[in-house]
């Protein structure tokens, strides 16, 4: 009984409780405090709902039919829950909207590039773009470092974001202000504001190198 003290219920409120706070404490610990960070806590949580449905069930040995029916109307509701969230059917959250906005105005206005990179997640789907062409695509550049360069040539598209663009990318926004090598082409932001990872006010750039 220890050991399912510790490994099912310790694993889970302790999670529970990291996400809590770290979304609680932005600039501490960092998080949007998305349930994709709780995924990891469905195998515990399956095993804290069999004990649950156990304490009910199994004092019902002595009627089969009631014990049945607990059963089976649990049963039901796990399979219809996920049907009934208010998110289902699955829709394009606000940053997958704006990439999506950027990538028409892309294709509208012709946009060429000698190379392209980008940091919107779900960019490369709605731009058609396979994302491993090495001969088109440049997963990075050094902001640092004077443009054109061997990897990123005059002519190439930078898509930057405040979310990935800013963090992973580690590309800061004052530093593309600051870059004479590189031309705005288009700017993007959402009609009802949202910040992201880093309390940064989510946008969209299109830069090209000059």
């Amino acid at each position: 009984f220890a050991e399912e003290i510790l490994l099912i219920y310790g694993c889970f409120f302790s999670c529970l409780l990291i996400h809590t706070l770290s979304y609680c404490l932005p600039g501490v610990l960092n998080n949007l405090g998305m349930g994709r960070y709780m995924a990891t806590l469905i195998p515990v949580a399956s095993l804290i709902a069999l004990r649950g449905l156990n304490l009910i069930v199994l004092p019902l040995k002595k009627f089969y039919f009631l014990q049945i029916t607990v059963a089976i109307s649990f049963t039901a509701f796990i399979l219809i829950s996920p049907f009934k969230q208010s998110y289902y059917p699955f829709g394009l959250d606000g940053e997958s909207q704006l990439t999506k906005k950027a990538v028409e105005w892309m294709k509208r206005n012709n946009l060429t590039y000698t190379k392209i990179c980008f940091f919107p997640a779900g960019f490369s789907l709605f731009y058609e773009l396979d994302p491993f062409n090495d001969k088109k695509v440049v997963y990075n550049i050094k902001i640092d470092q004077p443009l054109p360069s061997y990897d990123f040539p005059k002519g190439s598209v930078l898509v930057w974001d405040s979310h990935y663009g800013a963090n992973e990318g580690q590309i800061p926004i004052e530093k593309l202000e600051n870059n004479h090598d590189l031309q705005l082409l288009q700017k993007f932001e959402p009609e009802h504001k949202f910040t992201v990872l880093g309390n940064h006010p989510f946008e969209i750039r299109i830069y090209k190198v000059k």
